[in-house]
């Protein structure tokens, strides 16, 4: 978190170093308070998840959602915007998504771990079969596909590739991860190369 912090700071205009330094004191401490006060729950033996007895995982499942719904909608809706460009560009978009499944992985970090390391389909099954393993995959398909998706919408926006094609790509992305991928990459060089052309033929008349 920290690197990130520091490369989000330091990309930003608008602060000086000393600004930059103190963002990133900011979340040294946030975390900081963060990491101590999970040691001090699993010192008592409660899971992160278990000590907010009032959300319940069908609440959490439901509302992850909003966590990169708004991400996703700027890069639909408003591709052009400086606001766009600005938070999508950073890579901490993702943090949020980020953060709530680590919350979801510590309670069942062993059994994740030896899923990974050890993998197979009955082992996977039950796994995904409990309503922790089903929000904790949720989560992971929702930070991951909105990093993909990132990454389509900025290389778009490097190539000149109209949002025409864009959008369609990004929903699928969304929907289905890497359908969208595999439909850009496609596009990409078609309709990439066209806009190059076509810019060059409009310098050129210029």
């Amino acid at each position: 978190m920290l690197p990130l912090a520091g490369y989000a700071a330091a990309r930003w205009d608008g602060l000086s170093t000393r600004g930059s330094l103190a963002a990133v004191g900011g979340v040294a401490t946030l975390h900081g308070g963060l990491v101590v006060a999970t040691f001090v729950q699993a010192l008592r033996g409660v899971p992160v998840v278990a000590s907010l007895p009032d959300v319940g995982l069908a609440t959490v499942f439901t509302g992850s959602v909003l966590l990169v719904a708004p991400f996703w909608l700027l890069m639909l809706v408003a591709p052009d915007a400086t606001l766009t460009r600005r938070v999508v560009g950073s890579p901490l978009v993702v943090l949020p998504a980020a953060t709530l499944y680590l919350a979801l992985l510590l309670p069942q970090a062993g059994a994740v771990a030896g899923g990974a390391l050890r993998p197979s389909l009955d082992g996977a099954t039950a796994l995904l079969a409990t309503d922790a393993g089903t929000t904790l995959a949720w989560v992971h398909f929702l930070a991951f596909d909105l990093l993909a998706g990132r990454w389509l919408y900025l290389d778009a926006g490097r190539r000149g590739v109209p949002h025409a094609v864009v959008a369609p790509a990004l929903l699928l992305t969304l929907c289905f991860g890497p359908v969208g991928l595999l439909v850009y990459l496609a596009a990409r060089p078609v309709f990439g190369a066209q806009a190059g052309s076509e810019s060059a033929r409009e310098a050129a008349g210029g």
